[in-house]
């Protein structure tokens, strides 16, 4: 009878043993697990914002070119036939616009962007023709989890045919407060 309690405290200790084994193995599966789930999250934020703050650039280029090919064919532009003040706003040195994809009235030489407004938040428009773009009009559109918002700045600086452009997107990720901005120089004509 001796030799059975031996082997049953033994079996004991290696249960226990085998317990705190799976304890730590699980443990640190679960860690490893969150902290991939965090980071896959984190990298399609990034992504959606350099999405976001690409499409931005993109529109107000856009605006530029409609301001030169309408200068070009000979349409009558109001106020000024400088593409920088159609971007900026007469005698200003620098703006701050919330630019709408699916506002193209505002692309066009005779449009205007509206003022950046931080307390308005972009959505995915899913609905046809403007699917795929960013907006701020959300009534058909899907509002994008994080809190996103993109503010286009155009500065003049001293240059007489240049601007310079940031299209910033900002949104939070587990509260935490995020920014990605996107540089750039328009040139005017050659």
């Amino acid at each position: 009878m001796g030799k059975n309690k031996k082997n049953t405290a033994f079996t004991l200790i290696e249960l226990i043993v085998s317990i705190a084994i799976i304890s730590v193995l699980i443990v640190s599966f679960t860690s490893v697990t969150l902290l991939s789930m965090h980071s896959v999250t984190s990298s399609e934020q990034k992504y959606l914002a350099a999405k976001i703050a690409q499409e931005g650039m993109e529109l107000l280029l856009n605006k530029k070119e409609n301001h030169v090919m309408a200068i070009e064919s000979g349409k009558k532009i109001e106020g000024s036939d400088d593409w920088q003040t159609n971007l900026l706003g007469p005698g200003e040195a620098s703006a701050s616009w919330k630019v709408d994809a699916v506002k193209a009235e505002e692309l066009l030489h005779t449009g205007k962007f509206d003022t950046f407004d931080s307390g308005k938040y972009l959505c995915f428009e899913t609905n046809l023709p403007n699917r795929g773009k960013f907006t701020q009009e959300c009534g058909g559109a899907e509002k994008i989890p994080g809190d996103f918002t993109r503010e286009v700045v155009v500065e003049k600086r001293g240059y007489e045919d240049r601007i310079f452009v940031k299209s910033i997107v900002r949104w939070k990720n587990k509260g935490l407060a995020r920014e990605l901005i996107l540089e750039g120089l328009f040139f005017g004509l050659l």
